[in-house]
């Protein structure tokens, strides 16, 4: 695995910050089925591996937000998703979400 893929993947530390910092719980509909924990800027857009990054979603939810079809639910699921991180990191700036050389 190269520098960048290693830089974007959540090492189990992150995870389990993760995990402990969303109660276990999908942070956009609270289910606690199917769990993962994603990536706000994806990984293919050089998005890092840090608790800044990711957040709990249940299988749905990361579903719908990744490959939805129906575009207003998407775009409503990704303005949550930004607004989940945003109030446990106020003025985290995107910049440092992404890996750079």
């Amino acid at each position: 695995m190269g520098k960048r893929a290693n830089q974007c993947e959540f090492s189990p530390a992150v995870r389990a910050v993760i995990y402990e910092r969303d109660n276990r719980r999908c942070v956009l509909c609270l289910g606690t089925y199917g769990l993962s924990v994603a990536h706000m800027i994806p990984r293919s857009a050089g998005g890092l591996g840090i608790p800044e990054n990711g957040a709990l979603l249940c299988q749905k939810c990361h579903q719908m937000m990744d490959q939805g079809s129906n575009t207003l639910k998407k775009m409503y699921l990704r303005k949550a998703f930004r607004e989940y991180l945003e109030r446990h990191y106020p003025g985290f700036p995107d910049e440092k979400r992404i890996y750079h050389k």
